[in-house]
């Protein structure tokens, strides 16, 4: 499986991670496929026809699957971006027709940072702080740390709003945070 991250002379990798969660939706990524109840096509449906392709379009790499959600890793920070946008849109037009309780909505948190990587699995403050991100952003919406803001410089085709700096929990110093204005 190939690496994601750029290796310096300490051996440290940077990394963009971006880590996403199904909010309130933890019955559509079931074990069961979400056969209690739920749409069933929400689970490896919307991972094959939305989640793996964009991922894979822009040189990600699902690190690892959550009970609901998932850590993913890029080379580049715009890519890590355009990735979740395209993520964010997609869903919403897949899902236009479905009732809003049986639709799946991101809050998507993405980081650039170093990390450590061990056998397939991030490890470091990163991948930390990137979660924490994603607990910070709106249903439907991003939240991109200032660093990752920097790298886009003007490459995306997303507007992303001044959040400031926040306190972020177990993460020891505050952190400039950029929102998203997309919403479902």
């Amino acid at each position: 499986m190939p690496r994601c991250g750029k290796r310096d002379d300490e051996g440290t990798h940077r990394t963009a991670t971006c880590c996403h969660y199904g909010y309130g939706h933890r019955r559509l990524f079931a074990p069961d496929g979400g056969r209690r109840g739920a749409n069933p096509r929400c689970n490896k449906a919307t991972a094959a026809s939305i989640f793996s392709p964009n991922i894979d379009a822009r040189g990600g790499r699902i690190v690892k699957l959550l009970e609901e959600g998932a850590l993913v890793a890029f080379n580049s920070a715009v890519d890590a971006v355009e990735c979740a946008i395209s993520l964010q849109e997609e869903l919403a037009r897949d899902q236009e027709e479905l009732p809003s309780g049986e639709r799946i909505v991101l809050r998507i948190g993405i980081n650039l940072a170093d990390v450590v990587i061990e056998g397939d699995d991030l490890l470091g403050d990163g991948v930390y702080v990137a979660a924490r991100l994603e607990a910070s952003a709106e249903p439907g919406g991003i939240c991109i740390a200032d660093a990752v803001h920097r790298q886009l410089g003007g490459k995306c085709r997303t507007a992303f709003l001044d959040g400031g700096e926040i306190s972020l929990k177990n993460i020891a110093r505050p952190v400039h945070v950029w929102h998203s204005g997309i919403r479902q």
